[in-house]
């Protein structure tokens, strides 16, 4: 069945395709690698998905990776060319960038990957104050810039149907905040789409936390 038989919220969080950096374990954060071919092709395989959802516009962050990803979705579903959002651009990994994941020693990825399971403000800052994660953007700091920017794409579309193409990492602490910091998520996969649930959606349209 697909994904848009199922969909509730009007709106879709999507991670673009894959690109040579995620094939190779390299952090991208904000540098602007495109898309390999398989990542054009799970783009294209997401827009199959996304038929019939009555979707009425597509936002995209500027990197080039998201926004040819939205192309080929927008394309596909006949809509007009991707809009583009600063704020859905993804996290900041300063000096990190190009580097591969794996091959980081074990307290710089500990402190780079505190886990889901608790607030990661405590475990990252002993990270800044040992110099291990220089120019590394705070995740809360990503997650509250996510989440401002798909407040911002809901109130400029209202009653529209929009699907939202960024980065992993950004998407799963934009979903951290729309959470409020007390449900953790996982980071999607390339080309994998995320439907909000009714608390999110009631966070992402500004409704106040009770």
């Amino acid at each position: 069945m697909p994904v848009s038989d199922a969909f509730s919220s009007p709106l879709a969080l999507i991670r673009h395709g894959q690109t040579d950096w995620n094939a190779a374990g390299r952090l991208q954060g904000q540098v602007d690698i495109p898309l390999n071919d398989t990542g054009r092709e799970q783009a294209r395989a997401a827009a199959v998905l996304l038929e019939g959802g009555g979707w009425d516009a597509v936002v995209a962050s500027p990197l080039g990776r998201a926004l040819e990803t939205a192309t080929i979705i927008a394309e596909h579903l006949g809509l007009p060319a991707p809009e583009t959002d600063e704020g859905l651009i993804e996290r900041g990994y300063g000096e990190l960038e190009g580097a591969v994941d794996a091959e980081l020693p074990a307290e710089t990825r500990r402190v780079l990957h505190p886990g889901h399971d608790g607030d990661p403000g405590p475990i990252e800052a002993v990270g800044y104050r040992l110099g291990l994660l220089p120019g590394v953007e705070h995740s809360r700091e990503t997650g509250e810039r996510g989440l401002a920017a798909v407040r911002r794409i809901v109130a400029a579309h209202p009653g529209e149907r929009v699907i939202v193409v960024a980065h992993g990492t950004i998407i799963r602490l934009t979903l951290d905040a729309l959470d409020d910091w007390q449900r953790f998520h996982s980071s999607p996969r390339n080309a994998e789409i995320i439907e909000l649930d009714a608390a999110q959606w009631a966070s992402a349209s500004g409704v106040p936390r009770a």
